[in-house]
């Protein structure tokens, strides 16, 4: 019966993505960007470049992977995000009965297929929800508690941050991940697969880009940020906040409850309710509880580093 209803809630998702899609909606005004990399940059001769640019390179990457299906570039850039948003309505019902039961992930399906950000993130072209698939199939990964699932986690963190610079983030939490999930005679050997795995992308991954920009960086796009946000002559956030600290900290100090803010509109008031009340009641189940902790520790420090650039 549950299969049934999640397979239900997939094809309503769908069928309301596709209803968005024939109205061609407005391009975003990152589309071009990420469509421009996709055409220029996203060969064997140019790739190290691409890992530099202002927006990084795994969503053009997929964009260039659609457009060999024979769709032109927008098109392209559209069908990789339908794509993940449908996917992510499943993805988002096995998350939520991993955590707290089949209940929940039935509801997490449906609120997932007509949300009306997450319908409107699978129209464009932008990696929202690609992003958004890869959070996931880490959340569900780190949730099994095995080594082997924690350093196939470590590598895809490692990748997303290729996605959304942000998304590097989640390679120490995925290193800390198992202390809260994993059973006690595991945590250890999954801390050390999760960095491993994500050590094995994410180095080369440092090393090209400190070659390309002569900074330690996550992603070209940080020495754009800083120009824009404080106007210094750094070019990497470790350096700003090593030779500015104080300038850092006032910045910051407006910036995180204008992410908070951000956050909880995003879900919509009545949501946003729902979740602040939920959040604050750890369930009493064992695994719900080792789920709580998890997206506690996701949820905080996630907010922390985006209110870097709200």
């Amino acid at each position: 019966m549950g299969r049934h209803v999640v397979l239900t809630w997939t094809l309503v998702g769908l069928v309301v993505r596709a209803g968005a899609l024939v109205q061609h909606p407005f391009l975003h005004m990152d589309g071009p960007g990420y469509i421009g990399i996709a055409q220029r940059d996203i060969t064997p001769e140019r790739w190290r470049k691409s890992l530099a640019r202002y927006f990084p390179p795994a969503f053009p990457a997929a964009i260039r992977l659609a457009h060999a299906s024979g769709l032109d570039w927008e098109a392209s850039g559209r069908a990789v995000s339908f794509v993940a948003g449908v996917a992510l309505v499943p993805l988002s019902a096995s998350v939520g009965t991993a955590m707290l039961g089949e209940g929940i992930g039935q509801a997490a399906a449906a609120l997932t297929a007509v949300h009306p950000r997450l319908v409107d993130a699978s129209v464009d072209v932008r990696p929202e929800t690609l992003a958004a698939v890869l959070v996931a199939c880490v959340t569900l990964l780190l949730l099994r508690g095995d080594p082997l699932a924690s350093a196939v986690a470590g590598a895809l963190t490692a990748i997303g941050g290729q996605l959304r610079p942000e998304l590097a983030l989640l390679v120490p939490l995925a290193v800390v991940a198992p202390f809260v999930v994993a059973p006690p005679g595991r945590r250890w050997r999954c801390a050390v697969a999760a960095a491993l795995g994500g050590g094995a992308v994410l180095l080369p991954i440092l090393l090209t880009l400190h070659a390309e920009r002569g900074e330690w960086v996550v992603s070209g796009k940080e020495r754009y940020l800083i120009a824009r946000r404080y106007g210094t002559d750094s070019r990497s956030l470790l350096d700003l906040v090593v030779r500015h600290p104080g300038m850092f900290l006032a910045d910051y100090a407006v910036s995180l409850p204008t992410q908070v803010g951000f956050a909880l509109g995003a879900m919509e008031q009545a949501l946003a309710v729902g979740f602040v009340v939920g959040m604050a009641v750890p369930p009493t189940p064992s695994r719900a509880r080792a789920a709580w902790r998890l997206s506690v520790l996701f949820l905080v420090a996630s907010t922390l580093v985006i209110a870097i650039n709200p």
